[in-house]
């Protein structure tokens, strides 16, 4: 594995503990993540598996900007987040649709399972991505070759 694809799973790995304890209770944490297991799961896998394609890609920038790769690694661990956001919302927007009717319309299981964790994960994880991100740019910048 190469070194910016294992920081970047590192950077990840911490983030997903600073939301576990962004909720103060882990009995919380673990009863929301109980109610849309399945959503979880795919978003995590989602972030990894997105998190190796934009960890090269932050690589190959930082070789030729290296005085931007703070921001780089702000901009690509953004793009990681929104990458599992998407990803995670997916598998509860295609569930809901077979149950869509005149009550549960297609804009509200879209803004059920897009908009509002779209809204609510950036609100609240927009400083700790941002922070973490400028110091995978750092370590990404250290380590490039």
């Amino acid at each position: 594995m190469k070194t910016s694809v294992f920081l970047t799973f590192g950077i990840i790995t911490i983030n997903l503990f600073i939301v576990l304890m962004m909720f103060g209770d882990l009995k919380a944490a673990f009863l929301l993540i109980g109610e849309f297991p399945f959503s979880f799961l795919l978003g995590i896998i989602g972030l990894y598996f997105c998190g190796s394609y934009i960890a090269k890609w932050m690589n190959d920038l930082i070789k030729d900007f290296r005085e931007f790769a703070i921001i780089i690694g702000i901009i690509g661990l953004f793009l990681i987040l929104i990458s599992g956001i998407f990803i995670g919302s997916s598998i509860g927007f295609l569930i809901a649709i077979p149950d869509l009717n005149h009550e549960y319309t297609i804009r509200k299981a879209f803004e059920d399972f897009y908009f509002n964790p779209f809204l609510l994960i950036l609100l609240f994880g927009f400083i700790p991505t941002a922070i973490t991100g400028a110091f995978l740019g750092y370590l990404l910048k250290m380590n490039v070759k």
